[in-house]
């Protein structure tokens, strides 16, 4: 939840709306927003050399949590 900067440091009442929603299964790539041919032009797209995750080096050792 993001919270605007002016209400730093002030009580706020929070209200939580519950409600269903539409399942996205059986929607059109255009219902849900896309461009009608948006998967057949970017499926496979990426076509460079293949993507190589380098050494994420050491994890530091941290002191443990009381």
């Amino acid at each position: 939840m993001e919270i605007p900067t002016e209400f730093k440091d002030a009580d706020l009442e929070v209200t939580v709306t519950i409600e269903t929603v539409t399942p996205t299964v059986n929607k059109t790539p255009e219902e849900l927003g896309y461009p009608s041919d948006f998967f057949e032009r970017t499926a496979g797209a990426f076509q460079d050399e293949p993507l190589i995750r380098e050494d994420q080096g050491e994890y530091e050792i941290r002191e443990e949590l009381a």
